[in-house]
């Protein structure tokens, strides 16, 4: 028996905070401080060749039109994402979803003003959608307006509170028996 403490486990091997000795890659710091992804490529999913091709065969295609924004929107393509939406929105108006995707659009153009609006059209449209209240709140606190932005919250708890207490209502489902084999 050799004198001293027993040699610890991995001992030898080069030190990392992972297993295999490799680091994670440094993502690149933000203008705001924070960790960002990589771009995304910019050439086009398969999915927005089906949206082109289904457009090509209907142009007033709503779901064609919201998947091409939505395709847009994937790829920073803010500008035409935008004009799908516009073109969603003629053919049916006020239709929530395409609002909340709208506004997004607005928020990355730095256009806050008509992103409140059309998340205030959205919250018009369907009260008891967590989302549209959420990210109005959070909006109105950039954008300076506390006092509304508290309005909203409040709303958000309320609406949350009421969500759970009906969730915990429903009965649970009987289970599905197994007929013998």
């Amino acid at each position: 028996m050799a004198g001293g403490p027993p040699a610890r486990p991995g001992a030898g091997r080069p030190r990392s905070r992972r297993c295999g000795g490799t680091k994670r890659p440094r993502l690149p710091q933000g203008p705001t401080g924070s960790r960002h992804l990589p771009p995304r490529p910019r050439r086009l999913p398969p999915a927005a060749d089906l949206f082109r091709a289904a457009l090509a065969d209907d142009p007033d295609d709503v779901y064609a039109l919201f998947g091409s924004g939505r395709a847009a929107g994937f790829l920073g393509q803010w500008a035409e994402a935008e004009t799908f939406y516009k073109a969603v929105l003629v053919r049916r108006p006020g239709h929530v979803e395409t609002l909340l995707a709208i506004a997004q659009v607005r928020e990355q153009q730095g256009d806050a003003k008509a992103a409140l609006a059309d998340l205030e059209q959205a919250a018009a449209g369907d009260p008891n959608r967590l989302e549209t209240l959420y990210r109005l709140a959070k909006l109105l606190r950039v954008t300076g307006q506390n006092e509304r932005a508290a309005e909203y919250e409040a709303k958000y708890r309320d609406l949350q509170g009421r969500l759970i207490k009906e969730a915990a209502a429903v009965p649970p489902a009987e289970p599905i028996k197994e007929e013998p084999r």
